[in-house]
Protein backbone atom coordinates (compact mmCIF):
# COMPACT_ATOMS: atom_id res chain seq x y z
CA UNK A 1 0.00 0.00 0.00
CA UNK A 2 2.80 2.63 0.80
CA UNK A 3 4.81 1.47 -2.18
CA UNK A 4 1.63 2.97 -4.70
CA UNK A 5 1.02 5.66 -2.48
CA UNK A 6 5.08 7.03 -3.08
CA UNK A 7 4.38 6.32 -7.01
CA UNK A 8 1.24 8.57 -6.85
CA UNK A 9 2.91 11.13 -5.16
CA UNK A 10 5.83 10.84 -7.79
CA UNK A 11 3.95 11.10 -10.49
CA UNK A 12 2.10 13.75 -9.73
CA UNK A 13 4.92 15.83 -9.03
CA UNK A 14 6.20 15.39 -12.03
CA UNK A 15 2.71 16.52 -13.57
CA UNK A 16 2.75 19.56 -11.84
CA UNK A 17 6.67 20.33 -13.20
CA UNK A 18 6.08 19.41 -16.53
CA UNK A 19 2.85 21.02 -16.81
CA UNK A 20 4.99 24.42 -16.01
CA UNK A 21 7.75 23.77 -18.23
CA UNK A 22 5.21 23.08 -21.04
CA UNK A 23 3.14 26.07 -20.99
CA UNK A 24 6.38 28.48 -20.83
CA UNK A 25 7.51 26.07 -24.05
CA UNK A 26 3.53 26.95 -25.63
CA UNK A 27 2.85 29.43 -28.78
CA UNK A 28 1.92 32.44 -27.83
CA UNK A 29 -1.72 32.04 -28.73
CA UNK A 30 -1.92 28.71 -26.41
CA UNK A 31 0.10 30.75 -23.80
CA UNK A 32 -2.54 32.81 -22.44
CA UNK A 33 -4.79 30.04 -22.29
CA UNK A 34 -2.47 28.36 -19.83
CA UNK A 35 -1.35 30.98 -18.52
CA UNK A 36 -2.10 30.78 -15.22
CA UNK A 37 0.05 28.05 -14.67
CA UNK A 38 2.67 30.10 -15.41
CA UNK A 39 2.11 32.40 -12.74
CA UNK A 40 4.54 32.39 -9.49
CA UNK A 41 1.41 31.76 -7.37
CA UNK A 42 1.28 28.28 -8.95
CA UNK A 43 4.96 27.75 -9.03
CA UNK A 44 4.56 28.11 -5.41
CA UNK A 45 1.45 26.16 -4.99
CA UNK A 46 3.40 24.00 -7.33
CA UNK A 47 6.74 23.43 -5.02
CA UNK A 48 4.89 23.58 -1.81
CA UNK A 49 2.68 20.72 -3.34
CA UNK A 50 6.02 19.19 -4.39
CA UNK A 51 7.45 19.54 -1.17
CA UNK A 52 4.14 18.05 1.38
CA UNK A 53 4.01 15.44 -0.96
CA UNK A 54 7.77 14.60 -0.87
CA UNK A 55 7.38 15.03 2.95
CA UNK A 56 4.31 12.55 2.60
CA UNK A 57 6.98 10.46 0.53
CA UNK A 58 9.57 10.40 3.03
CA UNK A 59 7.04 9.87 5.79
CA UNK A 60 5.33 7.12 3.85
CA UNK A 61 9.18 5.68 3.49
CA UNK A 62 9.50 5.87 7.24
CA UNK A 63 6.04 4.15 7.69
CA UNK A 64 7.19 1.61 4.92
CA UNK A 65 10.49 0.90 6.90
CA UNK A 66 8.58 0.32 9.89
CA UNK A 67 6.31 -1.63 8.43
CA UNK A 68 9.10 -3.32 6.70
CA UNK A 69 10.50 -3.87 10.24
CA UNK A 70 7.59 -5.01 12.11
CA UNK A 71 6.27 -7.29 9.48
CA UNK A 72 10.03 -8.84 9.52
CA UNK A 73 9.67 -9.13 13.27
CA UNK A 74 5.99 -10.79 12.51
CA UNK A 75 7.71 -12.85 10.20
CA UNK A 76 10.87 -14.16 11.64
CA UNK A 77 7.83 -14.73 14.71
CA UNK A 78 5.61 -16.40 12.30
CA UNK A 79 8.52 -18.31 11.30
CA UNK A 80 9.80 -19.05 14.75
CA UNK A 81 6.27 -20.23 15.54
CA UNK A 82 5.91 -22.43 11.78
CA UNK A 83 9.45 -23.98 13.18
CA UNK A 84 8.13 -24.49 16.92
CA UNK A 85 4.80 -25.78 15.43
CA UNK A 86 7.03 -28.13 13.27
CA UNK A 87 9.01 -29.61 16.14
CA UNK A 88 5.52 -29.89 17.88
CA UNK A 89 4.02 -31.35 15.07
CA UNK A 90 7.37 -33.59 14.61
CA UNK A 91 6.86 -34.67 18.57
CA UNK A 92 3.45 -35.22 17.85
CA UNK A 93 4.17 -37.65 15.22
CA UNK A 94 6.39 -39.46 17.16
CA UNK A 95 3.87 -39.43 19.99
CA UNK A 96 1.90 -40.85 17.38
CA UNK A 97 4.14 -43.70 16.26
CA UNK A 98 4.91 -44.60 19.49
CA UNK A 99 1.14 -44.87 20.70
CA UNK A 100 0.59 -46.71 17.67
CA UNK A 101 3.23 -49.15 19.05
CA UNK A 102 1.73 -48.77 22.09
CA UNK A 103 -1.44 -49.81 20.37
CA UNK A 104 -0.46 -52.34 18.56
CA UNK A 105 1.90 -53.99 21.72
CA UNK A 106 -1.53 -53.26 23.92
CA UNK A 107 -3.21 -55.54 21.15
CA UNK A 108 -1.06 -58.32 21.10
CA UNK A 109 -0.86 -58.39 25.01
CA UNK A 110 -5.07 -58.41 24.25
CA UNK A 111 -5.06 -61.26 22.07
CA UNK A 112 -2.54 -63.26 24.33
CA UNK A 113 -4.76 -62.67 27.34
CA UNK A 114 -7.51 -63.60 25.29
CA UNK A 115 -5.57 -66.91 24.26
CA UNK A 116 -4.55 -66.98 28.08
CA UNK A 117 -8.13 -66.46 29.26
CA UNK A 118 -9.45 -69.21 26.95
CA UNK A 119 -6.72 -71.71 28.26
CA UNK A 120 -7.47 -71.03 31.61
CA UNK A 121 -11.20 -71.84 30.56
CA UNK A 122 -10.10 -74.98 29.21
CA UNK A 123 -8.34 -75.43 32.15
CA UNK A 124 -11.01 -74.94 34.45
CA UNK A 125 -13.13 -77.01 32.74
CA UNK A 126 -10.42 -79.66 32.99
CA UNK A 127 -9.61 -79.07 36.39
CA UNK A 128 -13.78 -79.34 37.34
CA UNK A 129 -13.72 -82.71 35.54
CA UNK A 130 -10.89 -83.86 37.25
CA UNK A 131 -12.63 -82.01 40.58
CA UNK A 132 -15.41 -84.38 39.68
CA UNK A 133 -13.51 -87.58 38.81
CA UNK A 134 -11.83 -86.70 42.07
CA UNK A 135 -14.73 -86.57 44.41
CA UNK A 136 -16.13 -89.42 42.86
CA UNK A 137 -13.24 -91.30 43.75
CA UNK A 138 -13.06 -89.92 46.97
CA UNK A 139 -16.21 -91.24 47.52
CA UNK A 140 -15.34 -94.74 46.14
CA UNK A 141 -12.63 -94.69 48.62
CA UNK A 142 -14.93 -93.75 51.21
CA UNK A 143 -17.55 -96.83 50.54
CA UNK A 144 -14.44 -98.76 50.37
CA UNK A 145 -12.79 -97.53 53.38
CA UNK A 146 -16.20 -97.68 55.30
CA UNK A 147 -16.52 -101.50 53.89
CA UNK A 148 -13.10 -101.87 54.80
CA UNK A 149 -13.33 -100.56 58.31
CA UNK A 150 -16.78 -103.13 58.42
CA UNK A 151 -14.81 -106.10 57.43
CA UNK A 152 -11.73 -105.29 60.06
CA UNK A 153 -14.05 -105.09 62.63
CA UNK A 154 -15.54 -108.24 61.37
CA UNK A 155 -11.84 -109.62 61.62
CA UNK A 156 -10.66 -108.10 64.82
CA UNK A 157 -13.96 -109.57 66.33
CA UNK A 158 -13.13 -112.79 64.65
CA UNK A 159 -9.50 -112.48 66.09
CA UNK A 160 -10.19 -111.57 69.10
CA UNK A 161 -12.62 -114.99 69.27
CA UNK A 162 -10.06 -117.10 67.88
CA UNK A 163 -7.12 -115.63 70.89
CA UNK A 164 -9.63 -116.10 73.28
CA UNK A 165 -10.30 -119.90 72.52
CA UNK A 166 -6.74 -120.82 72.95
CA UNK A 167 -6.48 -119.21 75.89
CA UNK A 168 -9.16 -121.06 77.23
CA UNK A 169 -7.60 -123.96 76.02
CA UNK A 170 -4.25 -123.53 77.02
CA UNK A 171 -5.43 -122.90 80.49
CA UNK A 172 -7.84 -126.44 80.24
CA UNK A 173 -4.85 -128.00 78.46
CA UNK A 174 -2.48 -127.06 81.35
CA UNK A 175 -4.90 -128.21 83.99
CA UNK A 176 -5.03 -131.59 81.80
CA UNK A 177 -8.83 -131.01 80.25
CA UNK A 178 -7.32 -132.06 76.95
CA UNK A 179 -10.84 -132.86 75.54
CA UNK A 180 -12.56 -129.44 76.84
CA UNK A 181 -9.17 -127.65 75.38
CA UNK A 182 -9.51 -129.13 72.07
CA UNK A 183 -13.13 -128.44 71.98
CA UNK A 184 -11.78 -124.58 71.82
CA UNK A 185 -9.11 -125.40 69.58
CA UNK A 186 -11.55 -126.74 67.23
CA UNK A 187 -14.11 -123.59 67.57
CA UNK A 188 -11.20 -121.45 66.78
CA UNK A 189 -10.52 -123.10 63.50
CA UNK A 190 -13.88 -122.78 62.88
CA UNK A 191 -13.43 -119.19 62.58
CA UNK A 192 -10.09 -118.70 61.42
CA UNK A 193 -8.86 -122.02 59.66
CA UNK A 194 -5.28 -121.15 58.79
CA UNK A 195 -4.16 -119.97 62.24
CA UNK A 196 -0.92 -121.23 62.74
CA UNK A 197 -1.12 -120.93 66.24
CA UNK A 198 -4.21 -122.72 66.68
CA UNK A 199 -2.69 -125.83 64.64
CA UNK A 200 0.22 -125.93 66.83
CA UNK A 201 -2.03 -125.85 70.14
CA UNK A 202 -4.50 -128.58 69.10
CA UNK A 203 -1.49 -130.40 67.90
CA UNK A 204 0.46 -130.66 71.14
CA UNK A 205 -3.03 -131.67 72.68
CA UNK A 206 -3.88 -134.31 70.50
CA UNK A 207 -0.46 -135.59 70.85
CA UNK A 208 -0.80 -135.44 74.56
CA UNK A 209 -3.64 -137.58 74.33
CA UNK A 210 -1.72 -140.03 71.92
CA UNK A 211 -3.03 -139.30 68.84
CA UNK A 212 0.31 -138.64 67.06
CA UNK A 213 -1.08 -138.60 63.77
CA UNK A 214 -3.75 -136.40 64.10
CA UNK A 215 -1.24 -133.81 65.57
CA UNK A 216 1.27 -134.22 63.20
CA UNK A 217 -1.19 -133.28 60.39
CA UNK A 218 -1.88 -129.99 62.50
CA UNK A 219 1.74 -129.23 62.70
CA UNK A 220 2.58 -129.97 59.25
CA UNK A 221 -0.85 -127.16 58.83
CA UNK A 222 0.91 -124.75 60.86
CA UNK A 223 3.79 -125.24 58.97
CA UNK A 224 2.30 -124.54 55.68
CA UNK A 225 0.82 -121.04 57.35
CA UNK A 226 4.37 -120.27 59.61
CA UNK A 227 7.01 -122.12 57.56
CA UNK A 228 9.78 -120.37 59.30
CA UNK A 229 8.95 -121.43 62.49
CA UNK A 230 11.80 -123.35 64.60
CA UNK A 231 9.16 -124.19 67.21
CA UNK A 232 6.92 -126.12 64.97
CA UNK A 233 9.61 -127.90 63.18
CA UNK A 234 11.18 -128.84 66.42
CA UNK A 235 7.84 -130.28 67.61
CA UNK A 236 6.97 -131.95 64.77
CA UNK A 237 10.24 -133.31 64.38
CA UNK A 238 10.18 -134.79 67.86
CA UNK A 239 6.16 -136.06 67.40
CA UNK A 240 7.64 -137.51 64.07
CA UNK A 241 10.80 -139.29 65.95
CA UNK A 242 8.17 -140.68 68.80
CA UNK A 243 6.65 -142.15 65.59
CA UNK A 244 9.59 -143.32 64.90
CA UNK A 245 10.08 -141.42 61.40
CA UNK A 246 14.10 -141.35 62.21
CA UNK A 247 14.12 -139.79 58.49
CA UNK A 248 11.07 -136.75 58.86
CA UNK A 249 12.42 -136.16 62.62
CA UNK A 250 15.96 -135.43 61.57
CA UNK A 251 14.72 -133.24 59.00
CA UNK A 252 12.74 -131.28 60.59
CA UNK A 253 14.64 -130.83 63.33
CA UNK A 254 17.76 -129.76 61.08
CA UNK A 255 15.42 -127.04 59.87
CA UNK A 256 14.78 -125.93 63.40
CA UNK A 257 18.12 -125.45 63.83
CA UNK A 258 19.13 -123.49 60.58
CA UNK A 259 15.88 -121.11 61.30
CA UNK A 260 16.99 -120.23 65.56
CA UNK A 261 19.90 -122.81 66.64
CA UNK A 262 19.42 -120.72 69.71
CA UNK A 263 15.73 -121.86 70.43
CA UNK A 264 16.89 -125.23 69.80
CA UNK A 265 19.76 -125.28 72.31
CA UNK A 266 17.46 -123.95 74.72
CA UNK A 267 14.46 -126.55 74.98
CA UNK A 268 17.23 -129.24 74.17
CA UNK A 269 18.38 -127.81 77.97
CA UNK A 270 15.00 -127.37 79.10
CA UNK A 271 14.28 -131.31 78.39
CA UNK A 272 17.71 -132.23 79.96
CA UNK A 273 17.11 -129.76 83.42
CA UNK A 274 13.18 -131.41 83.98
CA UNK A 275 15.79 -134.82 83.08
CA UNK A 276 18.03 -133.76 85.90
CA UNK A 277 20.24 -134.19 83.81
CA UNK A 278 21.49 -130.38 84.94
CA UNK A 279 25.00 -130.09 84.15
CA UNK A 280 23.91 -130.90 80.24
CA UNK A 281 21.12 -128.29 80.52
CA UNK A 282 23.50 -125.52 81.92
CA UNK A 283 26.27 -126.38 79.21
CA UNK A 284 22.99 -126.43 76.50
CA UNK A 285 21.28 -123.00 78.14
CA UNK A 286 25.46 -121.62 77.90
CA UNK A 287 25.57 -122.57 74.37
CA UNK A 288 22.12 -120.98 73.85
CA UNK A 289 23.23 -117.24 75.11
CA UNK A 290 26.20 -117.51 72.87
CA UNK A 291 24.16 -118.24 69.81
CA UNK A 292 21.98 -115.54 70.80
CA UNK A 293 22.23 -111.58 70.22
CA UNK A 294 22.94 -109.98 73.31
CA UNK A 295 20.52 -107.51 72.56
CA UNK A 296 17.65 -109.22 71.79
CA UNK A 297 14.96 -109.62 74.17
CA UNK A 298 14.94 -113.57 74.61
CA UNK A 299 18.64 -113.26 75.47
CA UNK A 300 17.32 -112.39 78.87
CA UNK A 301 15.16 -115.21 79.20
CA UNK A 302 17.92 -117.49 78.16
CA UNK A 303 20.07 -115.94 80.56
CA UNK A 304 17.22 -116.39 83.32
CA UNK A 305 16.88 -120.28 82.99
CA UNK A 306 21.05 -120.40 82.92
CA UNK A 307 20.38 -118.54 86.16
CA UNK A 308 17.28 -121.29 87.38
CA UNK A 309 19.03 -124.32 86.18
CA UNK A 310 22.78 -123.18 88.03
CA UNK A 311 20.58 -122.79 91.35
CA UNK A 312 19.24 -126.08 91.19
CA UNK A 313 22.69 -127.17 90.85
CA UNK A 314 23.88 -125.92 93.62
CA UNK A 315 21.00 -126.77 95.68
CA UNK A 316 21.97 -130.65 94.71
CA UNK A 317 25.80 -129.95 95.19
CA UNK A 318 24.68 -128.57 98.94
CA UNK A 319 22.79 -131.55 99.45
CA UNK A 320 25.76 -133.84 99.13
CA UNK A 321 28.45 -130.84 101.15
CA UNK A 322 25.76 -130.50 103.77
CA UNK A 323 26.89 -126.93 104.22
CA UNK A 324 25.41 -123.44 104.10
CA UNK A 325 28.55 -122.15 103.25
CA UNK A 326 29.03 -124.23 100.41
CA UNK A 327 25.26 -123.12 98.98
CA UNK A 328 26.39 -119.39 99.16
CA UNK A 329 29.86 -119.99 97.21
CA UNK A 330 28.06 -122.44 94.93
CA UNK A 331 24.99 -120.06 94.32
CA UNK A 332 27.85 -117.65 92.75
CA UNK A 333 27.42 -118.30 88.98
CA UNK A 334 23.19 -118.57 89.63
CA UNK A 335 23.38 -114.92 90.78
CA UNK A 336 26.07 -113.61 87.75
CA UNK A 337 23.43 -115.33 85.05
CA UNK A 338 20.65 -113.63 86.97
CA UNK A 339 22.16 -110.49 87.30
CA UNK A 340 23.13 -110.56 83.39
CA UNK A 341 18.95 -111.49 82.52
CA UNK A 342 18.02 -108.45 84.62
CA UNK A 343 20.73 -106.09 82.64
CA UNK A 344 19.07 -106.94 79.57
CA UNK A 345 15.80 -106.71 81.31
CA UNK A 346 15.45 -105.25 84.57
CA UNK A 347 11.55 -106.96 85.14
CA UNK A 348 13.88 -110.11 85.68
CA UNK A 349 14.12 -108.38 89.68
CA UNK A 350 10.88 -108.29 90.29
CA UNK A 351 10.32 -112.13 88.56
CA UNK A 352 12.92 -113.00 91.33
CA UNK A 353 11.23 -111.58 93.83
CA UNK A 354 8.42 -113.90 93.57
CA UNK A 355 9.73 -116.75 91.92
CA UNK A 356 9.56 -119.89 94.19
CA UNK A 357 12.54 -121.12 91.95
CA UNK A 358 14.86 -118.77 93.70
CA UNK A 359 14.05 -119.42 97.38
CA UNK A 360 16.69 -122.02 98.07
CA UNK A 361 19.48 -118.65 97.44
CA UNK A 362 17.04 -115.87 98.55
CA UNK A 363 19.08 -115.47 101.89
CA UNK A 364 22.52 -115.64 99.91
CA UNK A 365 24.04 -112.25 100.45
CA UNK A 366 24.96 -111.89 96.09
CA UNK A 367 21.43 -112.77 95.44
CA UNK A 368 20.54 -109.82 98.01
CA UNK A 369 22.31 -107.36 96.87
CA UNK A 370 20.94 -108.19 93.28
CA UNK A 371 17.79 -108.31 93.88
CA UNK A 372 16.63 -106.16 97.11
CA UNK A 373 19.84 -104.18 97.15
CA UNK A 374 20.52 -104.73 100.25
Amino acid sequence: MTFWINVLIAILGAALLTAQIAASALPASLRKRFAFLSKKRWSIGAMILVGVLMLLAITNARLDTRAEAHNSAKLAAAGKQRDDLSQDLTAAKKQRDELSKNLAAAKKQRDDLTEDLVAAEKQRDDLSKDLGAAKKQRDDLLVGLYAATEQTNVLSRALGAVEKHNKLGMALQAEGDFDAAIEHYEAALLIDPKDATTHYNLGMALQAQGDLDAAIQHYEAALRVNPNSARIHKTLGDTLLERGDVDGAIKHRGLALQIDPSYVYSELAREKQAAGELDYAIELYEITVSLTDPNAPKSAKYFAHLAIARVQRAIALDQKRKTRASLAELAGPAVEALARAIELDPRYRDTAKSDADYDPIRDVPAFRKLVYGE
